[in-house]
């Protein structure tokens, strides 16, 4: 059991001045591992006037020394690297919708005050498979694609387009590659998924399935429940549903879980209508044997980055959405940006 009671503010781990406790859940065991001591106003209060305090100092550092302190960082990081990943196995939690709703308000807040902010809300995104796509290899890639990091990801491509003449080949290598899955302890290398984050999470997954069987989906893979043999955890099966229409609640609204939507097109017009018929723009997939036809697919939709062929990340490439997807860029001299502030100093 382990408490974590203190907070880093001004340089220094400190008490927090509140003493609400909140308990931290192994969602493999169901079991509490041990209390986090929450922050309060006012300890939000001490950090920011901590900053405050910094600023003037700090932007007379030069790029060098910027640099080494993220070196410095990145050393530090690297040293715990095994206890880091024990820690994101044992404890893991991520954003759920809440977390949008909380971006929203900071973004209103951040307005009456003229602040400047970077925000990453939710995301929708999706994987176009093109008619000349390698099929035997882009289904499984798409299924790998939708289902990272049990699905708890913005970028999941959660929505699958693709031919109506190919539905069928489609669900058969979709049911085929689910099948061979494996659903449990996220310690263990052979695990394809781990459990949902919190209990909330879970509930939340099992109702959207429950809603995609009620608008009409035909369920191909998965289902409500547990997997067999997974009496404990927060534990999803991997489920797909085919003759998924647009409008319908699990191809609009961001599952956050291993549920992936196939939905048909009659042309690559239709695909590409389709996949910005979204609230959301963070991320979409393109499958074509054709590269430069993919390339102009891709630069047709609405989202932030587009990946061709597979998963790729360039830490130099910005990273944000379009939409409700995000206001701001990660990676690359987009994401320095939104640190600085532009300055025009004039003499005589």
């Amino acid at each position: 059991m382990r408490d974590i009671d203190h907070i880093y503010i001004d340089g220094a781990f400190v008490r927090p001045h509140d003493t609400e406790r909140f308990p931290l859940v192994n969602p493999t065991a169901e079991e509490v591992i041990g209390h986090v001591v929450l922050a309060d106003k006012e300890d939000t209060q001490r950090a920011i006037a901590a900053a405050r305090n910094a600023l003037p100092a700090f932007s007379r550092t030069s790029k060098a020394q910027r640099v080494a302190m993220l070196e410095r960082l990145q050393a530090a990081v690297i040293s715990r690297a095994d206890e880091l990943r024990d820690a994101t196995i044992e404890e893991y939690g991520g954003p759920v919708s809440r977390a949008a709703w909380v971006s929203r308000i900071i973004a209103r807040q951040a307005l009456d005050t003229m602040k400047r902010e970077s925000l990453a809300l939710g995301g929708k995104s999706r994987t176009i498979l093109l008619e000349d796509a390698d099929f035997e290899k882009a289904v499984p890639a798409a299924l790998n694609i939708a289902f990272q990091n049990n699905g708890q990801a913005r970028i999941a491509g959660s929505r699958l387009l693709v031919p109506h003449k190919r539905l069928a080949q489609v669900v058969e290598l979709a049911t085929a590659a689910v099948a061979g899955m494996k659903v449990g302890d996220p310690a263990d290398p052979a695990t394809t998924i781990g459990p949902m984050a919190n209990r909330n999470q879970f509930d939340r997954v099992q109702a959207y399935i429950s809603r995609g069987r009620e608008q009409g989906a035909t369920l191909v893979a998965g289902g409500e429940g547990r997997p067999r043999g997974l009496d404990r955890g927060y534990f999803v099966k991997p489920t797909g549903f085919a003759n998924v229409c647009d409008d319908m609640t699990i191809a609009q609204e961001e599952i956050f879980g291993p549920v992936l939507c196939i939905i048909t097109y009659r042309d690559e017009d239709e695909a590409v209508a389709i996949a910005n018929d979204s609230a959301f723009g963070l991320h979409a997939y393109v499958s074509s044997s054709d590269i430069p036809n993919a390339q102009a697919v891709g630069r047709r939709l609405e989202a932030g980055r587009v990946a061709i062929n597979g998963m790729q990340h360039d830490p130099l490439a910005p990273f944000g959405g379009y939409k409700q997807s995000g206001v701001g860029r990660e990676f690359g001299p987009f994401g320095l940006e939104s640190f600085l502030e532009a300055k025009t100093v004039m003499a005589a």
